[in-house]
């Protein structure tokens, strides 16, 4: 059995997959597997995983009809035999030293999830930030809550997917799984259930590997399901009233609630949706009341009001709010 097993979903990556494959052969930790998912890959990706796999006993690839990148993770951790969970997507690049540090570092210190920084890189190579924790110790659930606060709506840290060596005890006793059909911080959802079985979590001051930031990530980013998105706002809070940690970040937990509540209707006012039955059905939901009830203070004078009308149940109000806004935006674009 294996130390750690590596699981990367990979679709129509052809252009960098090699170079992925090969931060992983040049890994000085030795003893893993790497379970390749092809998740219906149109492009020669299927074939390069096939070529690495025949040189390298080590590699396995899973050939898949397309499902997305969730459903190839999940498939991913069904067939891992390792002690330890690494992902890796198939376009970033692993640092050499870093599953070596990280696992040594996990065993030591008897650690459930292994932390570490990491690098955001364009297509050159070139470094266009790095993202870390400044904790160089053992922290529990407590203490991991109090640092997601701190950094999570800050730098994302805590929702990256390749950045953290974890138990796969931790996954047999959360049951965490990807959301299907979620395109945006699944991620961030996959590790919000995991986080609430962590007892012991550890944090390296290395860096794990490469994100590979390109114009198709900001393409995918344009086009966000807010909906997905309220929910695992919703999933957070649930994971702190658990953790006991919900009376001293609930102004923050249920301030992003009523954000995402505010996101849904502005998005439904651009697309030209249904705005009414969308509020209405918002409404059906006591805890979206209590939120936008509490936090109705926005910066933004206008989401400010809607908070207001959408907290005194009238639907009717919202809609009109965002009418007039766009009648007077056109009028402005008009006399520009």
């Amino acid at each position: 059995m294996p130390k750690v097993s590596i699981l990367m979903p990979v679709y129509n990556k052809e252009k960098y997959l090699r170079k992925t494959l090969d931060s992983v052969l040049a890994q000085s930790f030795q003893d893993y597997e790497l379970i390749v998912i092809n998740d219906g890959s149109t492009d020669s990706s299927g074939a390069i995983a096939e070529e690495y796999a025949s040189r390298d006993k080590r590699i396995r690839v899973i050939s898949v009809q397309n499902g997305g990148v969730s459903q190839a993770r999940n498939i991913g951790m069904q067939m891992a035999a390792g002690a330890w969970i690494q992902f890796l997507d198939g376009d970033d690049t692993i640092l050499p030293h870093y599953l070596s540090a990280a696992y040594e570092l996990g065993e030591t210190q008897k650690a459930d999830i292994v932390f570490s920084g990491f690098a955001m890189v364009d297509p050159s190579g070139n470094v266009l930030s790095e993202k870390n924790v400044a904790v160089n110790e053992l922290v529990n659930q407590e203490q991991l809550c109090n640092l997601f606060i701190q950094y999570q709506y800050k730098n994302g840290f805590f929702g990256y997917i390749s950045n953290k060596l974890f138990k796969q005890d931790l996954l047999k006793k959360t049951k965490a799984i990807f959301p299907r059909g979620v395109t945006l911080a699944e991620d961030l959802d996959f590790y919000v259930h995991l986080y609430c079985g962590v007892e012991r979590a550890a944090f390296w001051q290395g860096n794990s590997f490469c994100y590979l930031q390109t114009d198709e990530n900001y393409l995918l980013n344009a086009n966000i399901n807010y909906h997905h998105q309220l929910q695992i706002q919703k999933n957070i809070r649930k994971w702190f009233i658990q953790s006991g940690m919900y009376q001293k970040y609930h102004e923050i937990l249920e301030g992003k609630i009523a954000d995402y509540i505010y996101y849904i209707l502005f998005d439904a006012s651009e697309r030209g949706e249904n705005l009414r039955g969308i509020c209405e059905e918002l409404l059906c939901e006591p805890l979206h009341l209590k939120c936008a009830e509490q936090y109705r203070h926005s910066n933004d004078k206008f989401e400010k009001v809607v908070l207001l009308a959408f907290s005194k149940k009238k639907s009717l109000w919202v809609e009109r709010l965002f009418l007039t806004r766009n009648f007077f935006r056109k009028i402005y674009r008009k006399c520009r």
